[in-house]
Order: C-alpha cells, then sequence, then structure tokens
C-alpha cells in the first residue's frame, strides 16, 4: 500500500489550456468542453479512434499527473501523454497503462504520475496521443492535468473501510410484502478511515480540505490501496475534523466517496 496521492481543485490546470482534435470531431453535444467540466457522465464523444487531442497553454506550463476519467479505451492499448514547445512535437513522452474493465464492466481511471521517478513536462504544448486503434470511436468522460503531486506523508491506517455503493439500487414492497428491486444504476467507491499523523500533517489535510470547501469541490486521489490502483475523482465524505492525542501525535478521520459516472461506456 503507497501513501496517497492528491491533488487540490486549484491544482488541475486543463481550465486555462486551449483544446483542440488534431483530427475528425467530436460528437454534436459531446464535445472538448466536456473534458473540462469534471461530470464524467456526461463525456465527450469523438468520430475516431485514434488520433490527437491537443493542449495550448500559451506558454509553458508544468504537468505532473493526468488523469483519464470513465474512458472506453481498450485494456494495453497504446495511449501516450506528449508534451514539447511547437505545436505536435514529442519532447517528452510517456505511456498510460490502460487497464481491463472490472467486474462491472467499469474501466480503471488511467493516470500518470510524472514527478515521481521523472522531471515532469513544463511546456507550451501538451497532447494526449491515442496512438493504437481503439475497438470503439474514443469516449472519456473527463480529464484532470494536475500541476503539482501532493503526497500524505502519513497514510490512512490498515484498517480503512472500503465501500462500493449503489446510486440506483431500490426496493419496494407490495401490500402483500413481495419484495420488488430495481436492478442498480452505476457504481461508486468509497474509502474512510484514520490517518494517525502529526501536527504539520493534520495542517496539509486541514489545507487539503479546505481547498475543496469541505464537501463541496471534487479532489483527485490515487489511494494506493490493494482494491483502488487508480485515480479516483471524488469529494470528500465530512468537513475538517480531528482528534489530539498529545504534542504532535494526532487522529483524523479521512474519506472520499467517487463521483457517480453513470454506466460503463461500450
Amino acid at each position: 500500500m503507497s501513501n496517497i496521492r492528491y491533488n487540490h481543485p486549484t491544482d488541475n490546470v486543463i481550465t486555462a489550456a486551449t483544446i483542440a482534435l488534431a483530427a475528425g470531431s467530436a460528437l454534436t453535444g459531446y464535445g472538448l468542453t466536456n473534458l473540462t467540466d469534471l461530470n464524467q457522465g456526461y463525456p465527450f464523444k469523438w468520430d475516431a479512434a485514434t488520433g490527437r487531442i491537443n493542449f495550448d497553454f500559451g506558454s509553458a506550463q508544468t504537468i505532473s499527473l493526468v488523469a483519464l476519467l470513465h474512458h472506453n479505451l481498450d485494456a494495453a492499448l497504446t495511449v501516450k501523454w506528449e508534451a514539447g514547445a511547437t505545436l505536435g512535437a514529442s519532447t517528452f513522452s510517456q505511456a498510460f497503462t490502460i487497464g481491463a474493465k472490472d467486474a462491472d464492466n467499469y474501466r480503471p481511471n488511467s493516470y500518470l504520475d510524472l514527478a515521481t521517478g521523472l522531471t515532469p513536462p513544463n511546456y507550451r504544448y501538451h497532447s494526449l496521443k491515442v496512438e493504437g486503434t481503439n475497438s470503439h470511436n474514443v469516449i472519456i468522460g473527463a480529464m484532470w492535468l494536475g500541476s503539482t503531486v501532493r503526497t500524505l506523508t502519513y497514510n490512512i491506517g490498515y484498517k480503512y473501510h472500503r465501500e462500493d455503493p449503489r446510486p440506483g439500487s431500490s426496493s419496494w414492497k407490495t401490500r402483500a410484502g413481495v419484495e420488488w428491486t430495481n436492478a442498480s444504476f452505476g457504481r461508486q467507491r468509497l474509502l474512510t478511515g484514520d490517518v494517525q499523523t502529526t501536527d504539520a500533517g493534520i495542517a496539509a489535510l486541514a489545507a487539503w480540505n479546505h481547498a475543496c470547501g469541505g464537501t463541496d469541490q471534487p479532489t483527485l486521489i490515487v489511494p494506493g490501496i490493494e482494491d483502488i490502483t487508480d485515480a479516483v475523482l471524488a469529494k470528500w465524505t465530512m468537513a475538517h475534523a480531528f482528534d489530539p492525542d498529545m504534542i504532535d501525535n494526532v487522529t483524523k478521520p479521512v474519506g472520499w466517496l467517487e463521483l457517480a459516472k453513470g454506466l460503463p461506456w461500450p
């Protein structure tokens, strides 16, 4: 289990870029702006199964953490993050790991940590290159482009709680007591637990929670636990609170609930 990596909402710089397709076009009603709104259920849909999406920041911009949220990219497809000083250049190139569907047919949210073991690219032009040919035209629910990578110094305790709420599930009974249940519609992931940390660690966690407006704004986390190995767009489940034990020994409850995605894409 690796320490949780995360971003503040303001670390996401995708809205500072001018986004354009190198080839093809977006389907009507599913344009490139859907990459930036953090609504994973209302995606960008491309009329192509391969190609490049360009991001022009106007001047050099460091990108340290890239996440592709609720996409339909095939497992092991060749997909790269590239960057350079000129449009379409590949001075920097790093391949994503595109994982296989899970038991509910959701694909993992593929991400790149470009700051751990690498020098993160600092260029005006960045691009998402789908180098292979997907089995369907490309769909991406949203993207996150983080300018930094933040890490919990002291990780969530091993006795954390994991849950998979199904927001669309509902049941009712007839007057005779016969129970009917609608099939669940979608799935989220919940992670809660405690962090045993120092005063400085509490200050960092408080800054993170406050940057999100408590439970208001989404954050990106890479939990690094056994059954959540991808990136997750989530909201805090609680406002900032902690329990001091002694000087420089503090316990803070933490929790994040994944933003709903809707159903899996084809």
